[in-house]
């Protein structure tokens, strides 16, 4: 969701923004990759748990950051893309969807 989408839904007016993604990713904090480790691990056995009980899960991530980081020279994914490849690998197996 980009900035101008967000102000929409809150009914703010937020100038409108672009994003280039062949920007230098940020440095991973050391915060950000325990954090990250967390989700990986826990965002799976999450949604096995509470999907089996509900038809409609939903994740809110209040300090998520950019989808992108760097840790020793390499790519690292930040939490929106850990939860988006949880909910993808989840509806993957047939899971989560109800007749």
């Amino acid at each position: 969701m980009v900035a101008t989408e967000l102000g929409y839904i809150l009914g703010q007016q937020l100038p409108a923004e672009r994003v280039d993604m062949d920007i230098t990713p940020q440095h991973l904090k050391v915060t950000s990759r325990i954090k990250h480790a967390i989700l990986q691990k826990y965002l799976p056995a999450w949604s096995n748990i509470l999907g089996s009980a509900n038809s409609t899960l939903g994740y809110v991530d209040c300090y998520a950051g950019p989808g992108v980081y760097e840790h020793g020279g390499v790519k690292s994914d930040g939490s929106p893309v850990i939860a988006v490849k949880a909910a993808d690998r989840y509806l993957e197996k047939g899971q989560g969807i109800r007749s």
